[in-house]
């Protein structure tokens, strides 16, 4: 059983709405260009929502 959900944005930032307090979410990024051509899969990064009022995570893809 798995609780992975892939979500689509055509660009950053990504914006993950309804975000539970106390839980660890973690992000993994591919990118696919409009040819269909595919990234590999980058690190795993985890954060936790800290207690408190919390609606909106933002995701930042930083390039180099």
């Amino acid at each position: 059983m798995t609780t992975a959900t892939q979500y689509t944005s055509p660009g950053p930032p990504f914006i993950l709405d309804k975000v539970q307090e106390g839980t660890i979410y973690s992000f993994a990024v591919m990118l696919e260009t409009s040819e269909g051509y595919r990234s590999i899969m980058s690190e795993v990064s985890s954060v936790e929502m800290p207690v408190g009022k919390y609606e909106v995570m933002y995701v930042f893809l930083l390039s180099e």
